[in-house]
Parts: structure tokens; C-alpha cells; sequence
């Protein structure tokens, strides 16, 4: 399993609230949601197809998950409504990563921008800024 984040964004507003996960190796990302009165649910969301090493937020609270095998890269989760109260959701690559191996861990700047940043290889460290 691959830790995740309680998603705080809107893209994906349905699962505001929801803990996201993924299975490191099946490329399943679930979301763990609990209203605090009844039983916890567990959604499968989306399959992607390839192995999800970190997730990271970005200062939106929008959800970033890290894609861990040749190809590398970051990947947004957005949301298509199909009727009412009924969703899809897909993952839109936003960043190329160089070098997966390093890329394990994705982490929010911390510095009231909306720039992340990742570990392509020993001693690099990309900074990435959604929408650019």
C-alpha cells in the first residue's frame, strides 16, 4: 500500500474529505471516506497503470500522485460529473519526472506557493509549479 492524503481540493470536489490511497503495485487508488456516524466506506476510484509511489498536495489541497516505474512523471486526479451525484474520475499527467528510482517521495514547497517538488536523481531536486 502507498500512504495517501485527505483530499482538501475541488477538482474532485465528491471526495473532499476522503482519505486517498493507492496499492503500490496494482496501480488501484481508493477512497476512505467516514461521515462519523456511519461505518467507514472504501471506493475504488481509478486504475492506473502504473505503480503510485507518493502522493503529494499542492496549497490548493488538490491531489498529486507520483507514478514510480520507466516513464516516470506526476499525475493530477480530476473528476467528470456523468449525472447527478454520479462521478468518474481519470489522472491527467502534469509533470515528466527523469529518473523514477529517485522520484519516490513528492512534497508540497511549504512556501505559500503552489510548487512541489521531487527527487529525480542523487543530488537533483526538480521544483514543479501546477499550470505551468
Amino acid at each position: 500500500m502507498t500512504g495517501g492524503e485527505v483530499y482538501r481540493g475541488l477538482t474532485a470536489a465528491s471526495l473532499r474529505g476522503a482519505y486517498i490511497y493507492a496499492d503500490f503495485g496494482s496501480g488501484r487508488v481508493w477512497a476512505l471516506s467516514y461521515d462519523g456516524a456511519n461505518p467507514p466506506t472504501n471506493t475504488l476510484v481509478v486504475e492506473a497503470p502504473f505503480l503510485i509511489s507518493s502522493f503529494g498536495l499542492d496549497r490548493d489541497g488538490e491531489l498529486y500522485i507520483m507514478q514510480w516505474d520507466a516513464a516516470g512523471g506526476i499525475h493530477r486526479l480530476d473528476q467528470t460529473q456523468l449525472s447527478a451525484g454520479v462521478y468518474s474520475y481519470s489522472l491527467t499527467r502534469v509533470f515528466d519526472i527523469y529518473s523514477p528510482a529517485y522520484g519516490t517521495d513528492l512534497q508540497h514547497a511549504g512556501d505559500g506557493t503552489n510548487r512541489l517538488f521531487a527527487v529525480e536523481q542523487a543530488g537533483i531536486i526538480r521544483v514543479l509549479t501546477p499550470g505551468t
